[in-house]
């Protein structure tokens, strides 16, 4: 018979079963492991509580559903579902996952999102285990676009624009401590989507092609970068302001970004990611007409989501 325990909240031992094996639990995350409940890559927010419950099987660990609760938000996001082969996936899957929301309403959590590789060869089951246990969706999260820079090539790359009068551009690392606090207090009002913040994992920027647009003394429009392993960066947030949005604007900024890693080690691989939720339609039309013919590969994140 299974048995199911929480685990403490950092991870650092089992709660309950000191025979449990904690090398299982973090063996399990990596890469291959989070393939079908990976997010945006984002790192965890230090204050965060991580919720975790653990499936054993005659005091051996086979499974684990772990969370990530914002307290002040009280939004949480599951991390990870993860059931060892050789063992019923949909049964162990719906209990940890209804344990873990239990688990989550008390400690006072409004809602919980997980987001998924709609392509990923586990995700016909795991619609199965959110659709047993009460969770509302898919719905479109984003669209992941993967570029051989050493191949990518296309004609709006070699464009002869210029910027309007009064705007130029800035390598980000040169944003200074006054514009961001005025793009700090403009997200917190609500000015542009979060989904394309210029502050989402902002230690592990990359600023060798993270650039920003400023028009008469304002920051305008950014296109932000990270590096997510030594040969590939991806271009995670691309943003103009509305009023200022025109396609010889747009294409300059992300062609003069993409052309200072185009075929320059240690650079091969780029990521677009284009977010289906709180991102502008022209963006997303661009990226379409103008950048998935070149791609090598696309993959689909969906999101899921549980009212508490």
């Amino acid at each position: 018979m299974y048995e199911y325990i929480r685990l403490d909240s950092n991870l650092t031992k089992a709660a309950l079963q000191p025979e449990t094996s904690l090398a299982f639990y973090q063996a399990i995350l990596t890469e291959e492991s989070k393939k079908h409940t990976q997010d945006t890559n984002s790192a965890l927010d230090p204050t965060d509580l991580i919720i975790a419950v653990g499936a054993h099987l005659n005091q051996t660990p086979v499974g684990v559903a772990i969370a990530a609760l914002n307290k002040s938000s009280t939004l949480a996001h599951i991390r990870t579902l993860f059931i060892a082969e050789n063992h019923p996936q949909e049964e162990i899957g719906v209990t940890l996952m209804t344990k873990l929301i239990a688990e989550l309403k008390r400690e006072k959590t409004r809602v919980t999102t997980l987001v998924y590789v709609k392509e990923h060869p586990a995700t016909p089951t795991l619609e199965k285990i959110l659709t047993a246990s009460g969770w509302k969706g898919p719905r479109p999260f984003m669209k992941r676009c993967f570029f051989d820079l050493e191949s990518f090539d296309t004609p709006w790359l070699h464009y002869d624009t210029r910027y309007p009068k009064g705007f130029h551009e800035f390598f980000w690392r040169s944003l200074t401590t006054k514009d961001k606090a005025i793009l700090q207090k403009r997200e917190s009002n609500n000015e542009f989507p979060s989904a394309v913040s210029p502050f989402i994992n902002e230690d592990s920027i990359e600023m060798t092609n993270s650039l920003g647009i400023k028009g008469n003394g304002k920051v305008v429009g950014w296109i932000i970068c990270h590096r997510i392993s030594p040969d590939t960066v991806r271009f995670s947030s691309f943003y103009i302001d509305p009023a200022l949005r025109d396609r010889e604007l747009t294409i300059k900024l992300l062609a003069n970004s993409i052309q200072l890693v185009l075929k320059r080690p240690p650079f091969k691989w780029a990521q677009f990611e284009v977010p289906d939720i709180l991102t502008d339609a022209n963006w997303r039309q661009f990226v379409k007409k103008r950048l998935e013919g070149e791609t090598v590969k696309v993959i689909h994140l969906m999101q899921a989501w549980h009212d508490m």
